[in-house]
């Protein structure tokens, strides 16, 4: 059961183009509220170079219906979804009765390319037994830490990886969760450009800070009730609500200010959150792909969101590591404690670069994770989370081998994009034109 050992994680935290300002074109179809198509101020009509286009994605109309199914149809019960590149489809998990789910597949177009299979728990109840087992922080009353939890795609068994490094005698004694548990050991967690121009540019993937601290610019959201400008990014970055982030390095480029957690009171669940300020205006649906420098790098439009597809790739583009694909997803809803925050969090989607080449690392986090769809370019999948099994081994900017220094990894963690779509964000995407 290696593969669920993936889930141990660790923290991390273009052509150059003038700064630019989106115009939201007319409003979505009604279904579609968290997609909202703009007006790009930049050229989009590049193509994705053969090496940041990875491969065995999930076809974009089979993407996009099991995106609608988990953001519009919750009581199908969805679980997630398993992406099979032999046969060409894919198979989705739902609690609900099979006629029921294959009647909205066919409504979707997408009957041919789905197969339907009966889940034990759904995708939110599956969160539900995650989050009693965490509590607040993995800490159990037997002396164990909890570094990571994974439950199947079904919903029928849950996988607790235990810090490997905490054996005491007494007993595990885990919070009391109606499921079958499966405990094994791990390595603890432990927390982890496109080095910015003297003009910044305002795109996803590009350096953060906030004085201290450093993280990568996550993806152009916007609040639908307010029209307000915001940016989803990911939440172990802030370390105080409202605290000013800047553009680039330095303090001249006001950029916006780190919201707290998405839920009411400020809590948080998932490592993804919102970023809102005057500098966000400028900031536009476009992502840095390329090496982890500006002038390596060539900026290219979102075309719109999918849902995380066990068995599907993705890339990471990260403002130090630069961009890498071919990273497998082996894992979804997955929770994770990050030790030296500390923090847990759900909904954490796990990946595995098919070889073995660092994908992200430090100060990656919260840049964009995106699914190649040639020949109409990215695809919004979520923000980078963290690493685990991190060395000073890195792409990009070098590693370090002070403890405290850069490190990277083959194993990435990432927070879904799906995630914000249910607190009032719509993601801002260039439609493609043929």
């Amino acid at each position: 059961m290696g593969w669920v050992l993936a889930t141990v994680g660790v923290l991390i935290g273009g052509a150059a183009a003038p700064a630019v300002a989106t115009t939201d074109l007319p409003a979505p179809q009604p279904d579609a509220p968290y997609l909202i198509p703009t007006e790009a101020t930049f050229d989009d009509s590049s193509t994705l170079p053969s090496e940041y286009s990875g491969s065995s994605t999930v076809p974009v109309d089979v993407a996009q219906a099991l995106l609608q199914i988990e953001v519009e149809h919750p009581e199908l019960g969805p679980a997630g979804s398993v992406w099979d590149p032999q046969s060409g489809k894919a198979a989705l998990y739902a609690t609900a009765d099979a006629h029921r789910v294959e009647t909205i597949l066919a409504e979707l177009g997408v009957s041919e390319s789905i197969e339907v299979r009966h889940a034990t728990r759904s995708a939110a109840q599956k969160a539900q037994i995650v989050r009693d087992l965490l509590g607040s922080d993995g800490a159990l009353e037997s002396g164990h830490q909890i570094v990571s939890v994974a439950p199947s795609t079904d919903g029928s068994t849950f996988t607790v990886i235990l810090d490997e490094n905490i054996r005491t005698r007494s007993a595990v004694q885990l919070p009391d969760v109606d499921a079958d548990i499966v405990i094994e050991y791990g390595p603890p967690a432990e927390p982890v450009t496109r080095n910015h121009a003297p003009t910044p540019q305002r795109f996803s993937g590009a350096y953060m800070s906030q004085g201290r601290f450093s993280c990568s610019s996550g993806f152009r959201v916007t609040e639908i009730t307010t029209s307000t400008p915001a940016m989803a990014s990911a939440h172990h970055c802030g370390q105080s609500t409202f605290e000013q982030w800047y553009y680039g390095t330095g303090t001249s480029h006001l950029f916006g200010q780190f919201q707290g957690g998405l839920y009411p009171g400020g809590a948080y669940y998932g490592d993804i959150t919102s970023w809102k300020g005057a500098g966000l205006a400028d900031f536009a649906p476009g992502i840095f792909i390329g090496d982890n420098t500006v002038a390596g790098s060539g900026v290219f439009a979102i075309r719109g969101a999918v849902s995380s597809t066990v068995g599907t790739n993705v890339c990471y583009s990260g403002s130090r590591s630069g961009t890498v694909c071919g990273n497998t997803i082996t894992g979804t809803g997955q929770g994770v404690c990050y030790l030296d925050v500390p923090v847990c969090y759900e909904n954490i989607v796990v990946t595995q670069q098919i070889s073995g080449v660092p994908a992200a690392g430090n100060g990656d986090s919260g840049g964009p994770v995106y699914q190649p769809v040639p020949p109409q370019g990215p695809y919004a999948a979520g923000v980078i989370s963290g690493i685990r099994n991190g060395t000073a081994t890195c792409t990009g900017d070098p590693g370090s081998t002070d403890p405290k220094g850069r490190k990277c990894s083959s194993t990435v963690l990432y927070a879904p994009i799906t995630e914000i779509f249910s607190h009032g964000f719509g993601l801002n995407y260039v439609p493609y034109t043929p």
